[in-house]
């Protein structure tokens, strides 16, 4: 087995026999490495009341940022409805116009980092009952259960290069007039 010695610094590794470099290494994930750089963040709208049975657009996060984003959670809280049926949520990329776009409520990502004066360059919006979007491509199109559930998609998913927006619809059962219901995704930049 052959060393080769670093002569700066005396960190060494180690050539076995069948020439493999054999090294002790500390690796950390690439949003690990982001939160700790202060290029983590988490938006989550806040809960909102559904009182028809229509869909409705509850947020949109459009990158304005320079770099591309990757998109490690998605999570839809859908809380029951006074109908037992089922509902379910769309996610969608790029729509390209519709009520939530025009007038949604502006809010701000969250840094994961809470020592961090990092922001996120974006433009992020909440809907509220009835918002609608127009255009765009269904991503995810899926049924939740009638008593309430989180649903929660994770694992590097997606990537929102710049000048890339998403989406995401909730639609009630038929005959809702009470369900609440919260999106949240976590972010980082590449």
């Amino acid at each position: 087995m052959s060393v080769i010695e670093d002569g700066r610094t005396g960190n060494t590794v180690e050539v076995n026999d069948k020439n493999q470099i054999e090294s002790f290494a500390t690796s950390r994930t690439q949003l690990s490495q982001a939160l700790l750089a202060g290029d983590g963040y988490i938006i989550t709208t806040p809960s909102i009341n559904l009182t028809t049975a229509g869909l409705s657009a509850i947020l949109h996060v459009k990158n304005t940022d320079t770099q591309d984003w990757i998109v490690n959670r998605f999570f839809v809280n859908i809380g029951p409805s006074n109908v037992t049926d089922e509902h379910s949520f769309q996610l969608v990329y790029n729509s390209s116009g519709g009520t939530l776009i025009s007038g949604g409520t502006p809010f701000s990502a969250v840094n994961l980092n809470a020592g961090s004066a990092k922001t996120l360059t974006s433009v992020v919006l909440s809907g509220v009952e009835g918002s609608t979007i127009t255009g765009g491509t269904i991503v995810i199109d899926s049924i939740v259960p009638a008593t309430g559930a989180r649903t929660a998609i994770a694992g590097d998913n997606f990537v929102l290069p710049p000048g890339t927006s998403i989406q995401v619809t909730v639609t009630p059962p038929t005959g809702n007039t009470d369900m609440n219901a919260q999106v949240g995704i976590l972010i980082h930049r590449v």
